[in-house]
């Protein structure tokens, strides 16, 4: 998505740094998410950025079944989203493409 965004903006760099800042914070990279408040918990496990760092490795450390097919079935649900989302973008932004030559 981040990558689609320079078809219409010059430089996606400040772009890519907000999606790493989530994914470090939102991703359990700074801190495990048992850490976290109470209230941004439940919305940091059901995000993308737990389901690529943080849920492997926790699954990795400590393996049971259940939150094996747990993170499988969010990771479809998320690619899924994710894939709707890109080409909805991909149509979006061919339209609005913005060629800058020199």
């Amino acid at each position: 998505m981040i990558g689609l965004l320079a078809f219409i903006t010059e430089d996606t760099a400040s772009i890519r740094l907000i999606y790493q800042k989530f994914v470090f914070i939102l991703g359990g990279l700074m801190l495990p998410l048992g850490f976290l408040s109470a209230w941004l918990q439940p919305v940091a496990r059901v995000l993308p950025f737990n389901l690529t760092t943080y849920a492997p490795v926790k699954l990795f450390v400590a393996f049971t079944w259940t939150q094996f097919w747990q993170i499988l079935v969010l990771q479809a649900v998320w690619l899924t989203i994710l894939d709707l989302a890109l080409r909805r973008q991909y149509r979006w932004a061919t339209q609005r493409l913005a060629v800058n030559s020199g």
